[in-house]
């Protein structure tokens, strides 16, 4: 479906988790060439679906896959699309490894082939794809910017609902926050996200997404103000109604928050207790 003129949506297959859509691919046209930003699960009938659907319109050649990061609903079908097309695979240098490894175990010779630099261009005839370095929900997390039509393709960073998972074992806040303000920076008309609709006040959900997450870090510091925690304290103080199946995924945002203010030198760790410092 083309959402912004010369930008199509692909959106095939399940939803990765509790309160995600499926994963989004976009197909951008330009006047000379085109690029497919991320490929979906690794999955033949999801792969053949974004075949048949290129195939279908039939755009100038495919030059890039561009992975914006490395789980599975977004890179797992690049493979597979490489393979069929010919075109070559994206990614931030950062993310290269944990993309090669899966696409390793998937029992294939294909690599990332290209890692460009932040701010590098690609042309594609009246449209350039501008990659960003947008670091925080993975530590390589990749955006794209549409020059000059403004369509800012966020991949997991920002979501078209809801806010995004930061996982200490693969991102990082500080560096997630830093990039919320950097995507403020690019004039952007909507976000295309890695899942649900399309966000048509961009700058809005940026600001409510740093809102949301300095908000959840006042909210940190205010409980450790009474006394020392334990992280499952804080998660039973912060997070009082939440569901027992998602006790973990709070945990997990808690100690990603933790992290930031340890190494901020405003939070001390003591076996499974945190304090303030000073």
């Amino acid at each position: 479906m083309e959402i912004v003129p010369g930008v199509h949506a692909i959106t095939v297959g399940q939803s990765p988790g509790p309160g995600l859509f499926p994963p989004n691919s976009y197909l951008i046209v330009g006047t000379r060439a085109s690029a497919l930003v991320d490929t979906g699960w690794n999955q033949p009938e999801h792969i053949q679906a974004r075949l048949d659907y290129i195939q279908t319109l039939k755009p100038p050649p495919l030059i890039a896959l561009i992975l914006t990061h490395r789980h599975p609903d977004h890179m797992g079908g690049a493979a597979a699309l490489s393979q069929a097309t010919g075109a070559p695979i994206y990614s931030a240098p950062a993310e290269k490894p944990a993309i090669d490894q899966a696409l390793e175990k998937q029992g294939v010779s294909i690599r990332v082939h290209h890692t460009p630099a932040h701010g590098q261009r690609l042309d594609l005839g009246g449209k350039e794809v501008e990659f960003i370095h947008s670091p925080g929900h993975t530590l390589g997390s990749l955006s794209v910017f549409l020059r000059p039509d403004g369509a800012l393709f966020t991949g997991d960073t920002v979501l078209g609902m809801g806010t995004t998972v930061i996982n200490p074992d693969e991102g990082d806040m500080a560096l997630y926050l830093h990039t919320l303000r950097r995507l403020l920076d690019y004039p952007a008309t909507v976000i295309c996200p890695g899942h649900g609709p399309l966000v048509r006040n961009p700058k809005a959900k940026i600001q409510e997404l740093l809102h949301h997450r300095l908000e959840r870090e006042a909210q940190i510091l205010s409980a450790l103000r009474n006394a020392p925690k334990t992280l499952e304290a804080l998660r039973e103080e912060i997070y009082p109604e939440l569901e027992a199946r998602l006790h973990t995924l709070a945990r997990n945002q808690l100690r990603t928050h933790l992290i930031k203010l340890e190494k901020e030198g405003r939070v001390a760790r003591q076996g499974d207790t945190y304090r303030l410092v000073g």
